[in-house]
C-alpha cells in the first residue's frame, strides 16, 4: 500500500510505503529533436524511515519533506542532501527531525492530506478527529492552526485548484467546506461568530453591583461599591463606550 507524489518539475516522485517508509526516485524524461518523449528513467535516489506511513508532502520550494506517520505525528526531512549526493552515492538516507505532533495524548491515523500552494498549511484528513490545519510555514516548526471535528473515519480530501473549496468524504457522505474571510474581534479570528467581546474598565473597585441601560440604549447607570458611572454608548454602539460622569459617594455603600 503506497501514497504517491510527484513534484511540479516532474523531476522527482516521492512513494509513501505503509511498511518500509519514504522512497525518493529521480525521474529523467529525454526528449528528441521534435520534442517528443524519446526515453524515461527512473532511479531510487533517497530514502527516509517513517512506520505506517501513508502520505507524503513536499513544499513548493522542495526543501523538505513531509512526513504523516499514522499514530506518531509529522517528520520533517531536509532534501539538501539529496540535491548535492552525487548519482554514484544513490540512494542516500536522508536526515529527519524527531517525530512532531501537538497532542501526544491523542494519535493521529491519518487519511488525506493537501499542502497549499504557498506551503503555508498543511491540511490533513484523521480518523475520529476530523480535518486538522497545520501551519507549517516554519517547516522545522510546525503548529496547530484550525480543527474542524468531525466524527468517524474519513477515506479522501480534495481541493479545488481556486483553494476556496474542500471535499471531506467519510463512506457515507460528502462534506464541503468552502473559505470564507474570517470575523475578527481583536485581530484574533472569530471563525463561527461564537463571540464578540470587549474589555471596558473604568474603575479600580473591587466590586460592581448593579446596571442599568437607559431606554434610548444611549447611557450606561454602573454602581459600585460607592461610585456611580455614567457611561456614555455613543450612537448606541456597544463597542464603543466612554465614561461620561462619576458620582463619588462619601463611604462604601452597596448601591
Amino acid at each position: 500500500m503506497g501514497f504517491v507524489r510527484i513534484t511540479d518539475n516532474l523531476q522527482w516522485i516521492y512513494v509513501a510505503d505503509l511498511d518500509k517508509g519514504v522512497y525518493v526516485l529521480k525521474l529523467t524524461i529525454e526528449l528528441d529533436y521534435s520534442q517528443q518523449v524519446s526515453k524515461v528513467s527512473i532511479v531510487q535516489a533517497g530514502w527516509a524511515y517513517a512506520r505506517y506511513c501513508n502520505q507524503v508532502e513536499v513544499n513548493k520550494e522542495l526543501t523538505y519533506m513531509i512526513i504523516l506517520e499514522s499514530w506518531r505525528g509529522l517528520r520533517i526531512a531536509p532534501l539538501a542532501n539529496l540535491y548535492a549526493a552525487d548519482p554514484k552515492e544513490y540512494p542516500i538516507t536522508l536526515p529527519q527531525n524527531d517525530i512532531w505532533w501537538y497532542n501526544l495524548l491523542q494519535q493521529p491515523v491519518f487519511y488525506g492530506s493537501y499542502l497549499s500552494k504557498d506551503s503555508k498549511y498543511l491540511i490533513t484528513a484523521i480518523r475520529s478527529q476530523g480535518i486538522m490545519i497545520f501551519d507549517i510555514s516554519e517547516p522545522l516548526n510546525p503548529a496547530l492552526y484550525y480543527q474542524v471535528k468531525i466524527s468517524g473515519c474519513p477515506t479522501i480530501i480534495e481541493m479545488v485548484s481556486t483553494q476556496d473549496l474542500l471535499f471531506y468524504t467519510d463512506g457515507l457522505s460528502l462534506l464541503v467546506f468552502k473559505r470564507v474571510k474570517p470575523n475578527m474581534n481583536d485581530e484574533f479570528p472569530n471563525l463561527f461568530n461564537g463571540h464578540q467581546s470587549k474589555l471596558f474598565s473604568y474603575s479600580t473597585s473591587f466590586a460592581q453591583w448593579r446596571c442599568y441601560v437607559s431606554e434610548e440604549q444611549t447611557f450606561i447607570i454602573n454602581a459600585q461599591c460607592g461610585d456611580v458611572d455614567f457611561l456614555q454608548m455613543k450612537n448606541g454602539d456597544p463597542y464603543n463606550i466612554s465614561l461620561f460622569k462619576r458620582i463619588n459617594a462619601q463611604q462604601n455603600t452597596r448601591t
